[in-house]
């Protein structure tokens, strides 16, 4: 899931006297340092009480700050001067930060008599900053105009000591974007803000563009003040929004739905003026509005394609194991019970299809048993994979045998499968001898002959084995993507276990022994 929301928010420039520390490239105090490691007592001593003044050293030996020093060859050093700096204006919900530092004076060059240099200004109209004040930070990431050039640095410690009330203040838009985002049961909160602000160098005005990031925690009454648009109820046991039966095809099947834009929205993290929500997870809000969603759903399952009654009361199985759904334990409808349900009048291509299968086909006519199809690009989390071909049951044991299994990718697949699925312990069957296995499965290294040539997953579960051929390796599953994506188009067809090549069958009768005996 992620949510998506924006507002307009005020940058604002401020001329200020300040002391800051500003993190810089010293390659000459590490080379020294890298030098002398070892043997400190090779530096002259003026370099010695330098070394010491600035923490880098202490009783002959190098500070953990030394340290850090020939790791980054970055130093931050103490600097007092009059700088423009572009804040953040106080938003509803970030406070204050530093965007932009100009230094307006060298640091600690200005010449003139004592009391000019400790003043370090001549402002008609001033305001002295407390240490408290937004203005004042310890740590930040900025962009830094140092009269040359503009770059990114680490600045801490930020004292304003004066602020210049004597000038009208510049001001940008930028724009703030809330990313709230939900993945394998967590959220992750991020705020940014982007636009340009204009600064000064050789004489020209230039524009940096801001693009500053800043995480937050999850808070639970945001989900709620999304779904009040929506007219839904957000449900945390679940990750779903309780709503009623969708009118999107593919939410009926998916339980997702992919997207809808938002505006005038007002949460805990302040008022935004549009957005939208993807891949919101949905479930039915009732029993109720589950047997209306389950109807919709064998609509549109009868509505592709003329279906035969074992493919047809698969599919509704896979819809009835998901978790949106499972919990209300609604019936499997097949026969005159299924007909019953579809409307002929309004829906007369799925009514037509759904009897045809059920009456239209003599009585002892062999159908064949499901199959699954998983097209290409199509996203596939591992969980539905499984409930898709085992229907959620727990797993015991799994036996899987490829001729071809031996790349990294296999492995890599292969061991996901298992963390997910629970699976205590398993065999591989594959002509390659150093082909990687999960922890505590074995290896059954083959020939290549004709009876091995397809590939065969066989599912223990508590109550049964399942039995799948498939079209392709275990690699058609891309996991570089958050969601797995499917690489290339892939077929699982069910098979009785007589199908099985006899080096299978008996792998998998001599796994029922070993368990009845155990």
């Amino acid at each position: 899931m992620q949510i998506t929301l924006q507002r307009q928010v005020k940058a604002v420039c401020y001329q200020v006297l300040a002391t800051v520390n500003v993190e810089q490239e010293r390659p000459d105090l590490q080379r020294i340092l890298k030098q002398v490691e070892g043997d400190l007592d090779r530096l002259p001593p003026r370099l010695i009480d330098y070394l010491e003044k600035e923490t880098l050293i202490k009783n002959n030996s190098l500070t953990k700050l030394g340290g850090k020093v020939i790791d980054s060859g970055k130093y931050s050093a103490t600097e007092r001067g009059i700088y423009q700096i572009w804040y953040l204006q106080e938003d509803a919900y970030l406070m204050q930060e530093p965007l932009l530092m100009q230094r307006v004076v060298e640091p600690n060059t200005r010449k003139g008599g004592y009391q000019q240099r400790n003043k370090f200004y001549e402002w008609a109209e001033t305001e002295k900053i407390v240490r408290e004040s937004k203005f004042n930070c310890d740590f930040e990431t900025v962009f830094l105009n140092d009269g040359a050039k503009v770059q990114e640095n680490n600045i801490s410690n930020l004292h304003v000591e004066v602020l210049n009330t004597g000038i009208k203040n510049k001001q940008q838009n930028l724009t703030l974007t809330l990313n709230y985002s939900l993945e394998k049961g967590k959220y992750q909160v991020e705020f940014k803000v982007t636009g340009q602000l204009p600064t000064r160098f050789n004489e020209r005005e230039h524009f940096v563009e801001i693009n500053n990031k800043y995480s937050d925690q999850h808070d639970d009454t945001f989900m709620q003040s999304i779904l009040d648009v929506l007219d839904m109820q957000w449900e945390d046991s679940s990750l779903r929004a309780l709503c009623t039966t969708p009118k999107s095809h593919d939410a009926l099947s998916t339980f997702i739905m992919s997207k809808h834009r938002l505006s005038s929205i007002d949460t805990c993290f302040g008022y935004f003026d549009s957005g939208e929500i993807k891949l919101l997870p949905i479930k039915p809000k009732d029993v109720t509005t589950a047997k209306e969603w389950q109807i919709q759903a064998l609509n549109k399952l009868f509505k592709l394609d003329y279906l035969s009654v074992p493919q047809a009361n698969y599919s509704q199985q896979i819809w009835l194991a998901h978790p949106a759904v499972k919990h209300y334990k609604l019936p499997l409808l097949q026969g005159p019970e299924l007909l019953n349900q579809l409307d002929r009048q309004q829906n007369p291509i799925s009514y037509w299809h759904a009897s045809a299968a059920n009456f239209l086909i003599p009585m002892n006519t062999k159908t064949p048993l499901p199959s699954i199809t998983f097209k290409q690009n199509q996203e596939l989390s591992i969980s539905d994979l499984l409930r898709s071909l085992v229907l959620s049951e727990p797993i015991k044991h799994i036996i899987y045998s490829d001729r071809h299994y031996k790349s990294s990718k296999h492995d890599r697949n292969m061991r996901e499968i298992v963390r997910i699925s629970g699976a205590k312990s398993g065999a591989i069957y594959s002509c390659e001898p150093n082909a990687k296995i999960p922890e505590g499965w074995t290896l059954e290294v083959m020939q290549s002959k004709k009876d091995n040539h397809d590939r065969y997953w066989v599912i223990e579960t508590i109550n049964r084995s399942i039995i799948w051929k498939v079209t392709t390796s275990l690699d058609f599953i891309d996991f570089t993507y958050k969601t797995p994506k499917i690489e290339s188009p892939t077929t699982f067809i069910q098979l009785e276990e007589s199908d099985l090549p006899d080096y299978l069958q008996q792998a998998l009768s001599m796994n029922i022994v070993k368990e009845a005996i155990a």
